[in-house]
């Protein structure tokens, strides 16, 4: 599945995942947050959690400035018949909200 753009999120800028299991989901899913390097730089290491049914996981830290980090990816890994809600928060403003029915990948370009 490709890559689905997203507004940018901000150096400097606490930021927060939420994942939120339905509870009628079949299985485990696993959200994943990392980094795209700039020029090698040094970025944060990636997180990930992974919720059961009915399950929420929230993966959280500060947006790295745009000279290290070009992009935050966030990863929503489904199986068949499994489904949510992802959330992004800036600064605890929601960012962005949508329902996830299949394996997603997020791009957030860093500015």
């Amino acid at each position: 599945m490709p890559t689905t753009m997203r507004p940018p999120v901000h150096a400097g800028k606490n930021y927060k995942v939420r994942f939120s299991n339905e509870v009628a989901s079949t299985g485990v899913v696993l959200a994943l947050v990392c980094w795209v390097p700039n020029h090698q730089s040094v970025v944060p290491d990636p997180q990930q959690k992974t919720a059961a049914p009915g399950g929420s996981v929230e993966l959280t830290g500060v947006v790295p400035s745009d000279v290290a980090a070009r992009r935050m990816t966030i990863v929503v890994d489904l199986d068949a018949g499994e489904r949510g809600n992802l959330e992004v928060f800036e600064d605890d403003v929601l960012h962005f909200a949508e329902p996830v029915v299949q394996t997603t990948t997020f791009g957030l370009v860093v500015i």
